[in-house]
């Protein structure tokens, strides 16, 4: 099944049936049973995303307390420096979250977290209509949620419109692709084309029903054929940019809706800046294993552990709590909140009014 925007045709997937069955009620997992890196319970739903595919621009995310709170307890900043296990998918028509288990310099946290601009590997390639529109294997794609015993995914296409498609798809279809392959070089002296009159039609054959409509676009044109011309498009998964996920395809349109067009530029970089956070300074480590809270003050809902031997920037002291950051900040508290620990379980800092070269403290090594 592929769900495209109402003005556009429906576009039928033709995919294998999928083995790994879903349960109709999906069971919580207690994170303290289900710890990042370690084996999952028996009782957790068969259909297990794979880890995120992450890249330097990947934006961050907020964490939940289940799936339907309006509040969140916590947020990635920096995906790439947190080790998130993904679990229980939404069905259709719920919230679009799924469950994970955080870890990241010490702390460890379960919730829930919205499947919206997070990315995940296709293992093989998923047909939308066989030998013509389809998803190649290792391309990143969106989960939309489950229906059944499948999993509908959303991948973004070289169009103006429709910008994306939806295709439903077995389970194990997720997950790391193989080797890819180098990059072919048939495609470099050919012919480019564009949407001359703005909508264009894709056919399996000359003459032949529409298979999908689309808008814009520049694609290579490969053969000619009674007033029809062959085109093929998308990002192939060989061509390195896994955090692009488009659909690809090969088939027919007719002359009058294309004209002779520039080959696209390749130099597609994003601009994305990399965040320097590094601290320079030795920090308070966390004496022993303490529970994490969040909260504008101590007393807020316990979110998940802080390990032993933690390193924390700390902050305000209320009572018997401290308020505290993660070195470099992977994961924060929520705006206008932030996670406390018991001060009792942080070791004390270095305090001193004679500073190194980087503006650190000079401490010996008991204090």
């Amino acid at each position: 099944m592929v769900r495209t925007p109402r003005t556009w045709p429906a576009v039928i997937a033709s995919v294998a049936a999928c083995s790994c069955a879903l349960p109709h009620a999906l069971p919580a997992v207690a994170f303290q049973k289900a710890r990042p890196g370690d084996p999952w319970p028996a009782r957790t739903p068969g259909c297990l995303p794979p880890n995120e595919v992450v890249s330097r621009c990947s934006g961050g995310y907020p964490v939940f307390a289940s799936r339907e709170a309006g509040e969140a307890v916590a947020r990635v900043e920096d995906p790439s420096a947190a080790r998130v296990r993904w679990s229980e998918l939404p069905r259709l028509g719920e919230v679009r979250r799924a469950h994970v288990g955080i870890a990241a310099l010490g702390l460890e946290l379960g919730g829930w977290a919205p499947l919206g601009g997070r990315l995940f590997p296709l293992r093989r390639k998923v047909e939308i209509v066989e030998g013509h529109v389809w998803i190649s294997a290792g391309t990143s794609v969106e989960i939309v949620g489950t229906t059944g015993d499948r999993v509908v995914v959303s991948a973004r296409t070289p169009f103006a419109r429709p910008g994306s498609v939806e295709a439903s798809t077995s389970c194990d279809s997720l997950g790391a692709a193989p080797a890819l392959r180098e990059r072919s070089a048939a495609l470099d002296h050919v012919p480019y084309v564009t949407a001359s009159k703005g909508r264009v039609d894709l056919r399996a054959t000359p003459g032949g029903p529409v298979l999908l409509s689309f808008e814009r676009g520049e694609f290579p044109r490969i053969d000619r054929q009674s007033g029809y011309a062959r085109i093929v498009a998308g990002e192939p998964a060989w061509r390195g940019r896994t955090d692009e996920a488009t659909v690809v395809f090969d088939g027919w349109v007719s002359t009058a809706e294309i004209e002779d067009a520039s080959p696209p530029e390749e130099d597609r970089d994003s601009g994305c800046d990399v965040l320097d956070r590094n601290d320079t300074c030795a920090l308070p480590r966390v004496l022993r294993d303490t529970p994490v809270f969040v909260g504008g003050a101590p007393g807020g809902p316990t979110i998940g552990l802080l390990r032993g031997g933690a390193e924390v920037r700390p902050g305000e002291r209320r009572g018997d709590s401290v308020a505290f950051e993660l070195s470099n900040a992977p994961v924060t508290a929520p705006p206008g909140k932030r996670f406390w620990i018991h001060a009792a379980d942080l070791g004390p800092g270095c305090v001193s009014s004679d500073v190194d070269e980087d503006g650190c403290p000079r401490c010996d090594e008991g204090g």
